[in-house]
C-alpha cells in the first residue's frame, strides 16, 4: 500500500503567520503552497490561489489568509489522499506527525503514484487506440463529433 510517506515532499516553504503578504509573494514563483506557522506550530497553508483575493494588500498578515486544509498522517493511503483532495478542492495537503510538519503531498504526485500502481505495469497496447481517426483543420466540427469516441489527430 502506498501512503503519504511514499510521496512526501519535504522541501516545503514555511513562513510565520505574522509575516506580511509582500514578504512572500515572490515565493509563489517557485511553489503553489506555503506552510504557515506560529512559532514553528502548524497553522494552515497559504495557497497560490489567494493571490486573486480582492482584499489582499501587501500589508496583509499571512495568518488572515490561511486555508485550513485537512491534515494527513504519514500512513494515510494514497487513495484516501486523492479522495480528500477532490472533496475539498485542494491539491496540496500537509503531512503532520505529532503536530510536527513533515512536508506536503501534491495532487501531481498522487496522480503519478495511482497511475503507476494501477496501470503502470500494463503494456501500452492495453490502453492505446489502435484505430485513430484523422481530421484536417478544414474538416467540419461535425466530422470530429462523429469520431468522439476515438482519438483525433490533426493532419
Amino acid at each position: 500500500m502506498i501512503t503519504a510517506q511514499d510521496i512526501l515532499r519535504t522541501d516545503v516553504i514555511k513562513r510565520d503567520g505574522d509575516d506580511t503578504f509582500s514578504r512572500v509573494i515572490h515565493v509563489f514563483n517557485d511553489t503553489d503552497a506555503i506552510i504557515i506557522t506560529d512559532h514553528e506550530k502548524y497553522q494552515g497553508m497559504l495557497l497560490k490561489r489567494s493571490l486573486i483575493e480582492p482584499t489582499v494588500t501587501p500589508q496583509t498578515k499571512l495568518h488572515t489568509m490561511l486555508s485550513h486544509t485537512p491534515k494527513l498522517s504519514p500512513t494515510t493511503p494514497v487513495e484516501e489522499i486523492a479522495r480528500v483532495m477532490v472533496e475539498n478542492n485542494i491539491y496540496y495537503l500537509p503531512v503532520l506527525q505529532n503536530d510536527t510538519i513533515l512536508g506536503i503531498v501534491t495532487a501531481d504526485d498522487v496522480a503519478k503514484k495511482l497511475t503507476e500502481q494501477h496501470i503502470g505495469k500494463q503494456p501500452i497496447k492495453t490502453i492505446m487506440c489502435t484505430t485513430p481517426v484523422s481530421v484536417s483543420p478544414y474538416d467540419t466540427i461535425g466530422k470530429s463529433f462523429t469520431c468522439s469516441d476515438k482519438r483525433i489527430f490533426r493532419t
